[in-house]
């Protein structure tokens, strides 16, 4: 080492700034005294102890919050109209499951096999009768952040709870 009393760090902008240790006691809380061409900066030992445990942590704490992002929400507004008009509408939201669906758990459980694919919703076994009084089923909403528009007509209510694994079942 050439001078023991200077520090060259080629990576900052001051690449050739020297900085030289004026003061140094062993003491805890006694001052040490930097110099350089900015001026004299006076720490004590536990202030620098302190900087250097807060950025640790500061650097540890970003990094271990940092883990994979969670799932975008995914959520839908549920529309279903009968042949007499009235049309009902809901709320599903997934991760949580949450709304005001009546069985959002259920109803999110068959988009999550289907992987929000509305076309390949499980079928539930359920015996339907062949009423024929149709209903019109209508979700518009994302899930995980893709967006969702569908629609399509069932027979009548009970097939449309059989056929969508619950997500009409309103």
């Amino acid at each position: 080492m050439a001078d023991a009393g200077r520090y060259h760090s080629p990576k900052s902008d001051l690449a050739h700034e020297s900085v030289s240790a004026v003061t140094r006691t062993s003491e805890v809380n006694q001052p040490i005294e930097y110099a350089g061409s900015l001026g004299s900066v006076p720490i004590t030992r536990n202030m620098a102890m302190f900087s250097a445990t807060s950025l640790t942590v500061c650097t540890i704490a970003a990094l271990c919050s940092g883990g994979p992002a969670p799932a975008p929400e995914s959520a839908f507004d549920l529309t279903m109209r009968g042949t007499d008009g009235v049309e009902r509408v809901v709320r599903l939201t997934c991760a949580p499951d949450a709304g005001t669906h009546p069985r959002a758990r259920q109803a999110c459980a068959a988009l999550t096999e289907a992987e929000g694919n509305f076309d390949r919703l499980p079928t539930k076994q359920t015996a339907c009768t062949m009423v024929h009084s149709p209903v019109r089923a209508h979700a518009e909403g994302n899930w995980r952040g893709s967006p969702v528009d569908y629609a399509t007509e069932y027979s009548n209510r009970c097939l449309a709870d059989a056929r969508s694994g619950g997500v009409f079942a309103f």
